[in-house]
């Protein structure tokens, strides 16, 4: 048995009397003249294990333990996954991934520091310096960590991504973004920027036409383009074996970002008070089938959460984020008298079930409400079945509409 399994099987079998929860840190710095961010394990919990990855690139690489002392140790990258090199093990021993460069570092007294060397795997001779600065830990759990079949943690879980409790995650989102032409809406200027490792098109509001704060709303569309990007640097990572490299992704006709840089982003409506995006694709990094989906985000511009539609429709149900059945029956009863109704279509997307279980609400120019179907596996069903004017339906509104669509004054 290698080292790598001898202290991969020790670590496993002391985690079962070892505390539940240890610290992740987090470093940022330099490999040469590369930027990179790099995530370990503590030596107090057992042999030194992470990942790190180049910030021009954002794919994780495994790190892999050889040897650690009471001031530094020695870790091993893994190499890229080729049929030739890579084997998915059924037993789930993924100790045996194929290794390439190693890095031997050292922490410095107070451990805020982390300096060494990098060595590339033979016949290639190359040395450069390694300098790193720790900026942040997080928790994990022993348990989460070491009982699934590969050294890395879980990727971005869909929780919100800030320095002080997930500083790999957004160390990995700093990078400079390219900025498009400003666009405008209802008075607002926008544009989109583009993060250039995952190459999708994601909005960004300049101003708002009252002068407004744009700090609360480019922080959540920069957590949903961040939640985006993660889907591709994830499937960049599943190059590497402990990343969840499969044999039957080579040539599956997707990009190596899953297709994430094809996905479709539109800005549907912003104000100084609301702001309506859709995105829509098919993705695929593997798995039973690829995600085709159309998905809405409706925004509070001011407070820079999602809009409270209790806030706006008096039979939408605040506790549970879903319609009452008031306004179920009212769309329901109006989708037959759209221009749009189709008969076949709403017979085999079963629309009145979909109403009833899946129906959102977002916003369109001229104060437009758009009800529509989202959330749903079938991307043929989903999409706007109802729009109307939020004048032409008074009667639906509570008395806070017009703090969020003050057109509604006269």
């Amino acid at each position: 048995m290698s080292m790598r399994s001898v202290a991969l099987a020790a670590l496993l079998i002391g985690l079962a009397a070892a505390p539940a929860f240890a610290a992740a840190v987090t470093y940022t710095g330099t490999r040469g003249d590369q930027k990179i961010i790099l995530e370990l394990t503590e030596p107090e919990d057992g042999p030194v294990l992470g990942r790190y990855t180049q910030l021009s690139d954002g794919a994780d690489v495994p790190l892999h333990f050889i040897i650690q002392g009471k001031d530094g140790f020695e870790l091993a990258e893994e190499k890229r996954c080729t049929p030739e090199i890579c084997v998915v093990p059924e037993d789930g021993d993924y100790s045996t991934a194929p290794l390439g460069a190693h890095w031997i570092l050292h922490y410095a007294p107070d451990r805020s520091t982390l300096t060494g060397l990098w060595r590339a795997d033979p016949p290639s001779a190359a040395v450069v310096e390694v300098m790193l600065t720790r900026i942040g830990q997080r928790t994990y759990d022993r348990q989460d960590t070491f009982a699934y079949d590969n050294f890395l943690w879980n990727d971005y879980t869909g929780a919100p991504i800030a320095l002080e409790t997930t500083p790999y995650d957004y160390a990995k989102m700093q990078v400079p973004l390219t900025e498009g032409p400003l666009q405008t809406m209802n008075g607002a200027t926008y544009h989109d920027v583009v993060d250039p490792r995952t190459k999708f098109t994601f909005p960004r509001v300049v101003a708002l036409p009252a002068g407004g704060d744009i700090a609360p709303v480019n922080l959540m569309l920069d957590q949903q383009r961040w939640a985006t990007s993660f889907i591709g640097l994830e499937c960049l990572g599943q190059d590497y074996l402990s990343g969840g490299w499969d044999e039957r992704r080579v040539g599956d006709g997707y990009s190596p970002l899953g297709d994430v840089d094809q996905e479709g982003i539109s800005v549907d409506y912003v104000s100084d008070t609301v702001m309506s995006i859709s995105q829509s694709g098919s993705l695929y990094c593997g798995g039973a089938s690829p995600h085709n989906h159309i998905d809405y985000y409706t925004y509070d511009v001011r407070a820079g959460g999602a809009l409270d539609l209790g806030a706006i429709f008096k039979d939408w149900d605040a506790t549970t984020d879903d319609p009452a059945q008031a306004l179920i029956d009212w769309v329901i009863a109006a989708y037959p008298k759209t221009p749009d109704y189709d008969a076949d279509y709403a017979a085999e997307c079963e629309i009145n079930e979909n109403i009833a279980k899946h129906l959102d609400i977002s916003f369109a120019p001229d104060d437009t409400a758009v009800f529509l179907i989202g959330g749903i596996d079938q991307a043929a069903c989903m999409g706007a079945i109802v729009a109307a004017p939020l004048a032409d339906i008074k009667d639906l509104l509570t008395d806070t509409a017009v703090d969020y669509f003050p057109s509604l004054k006269s």
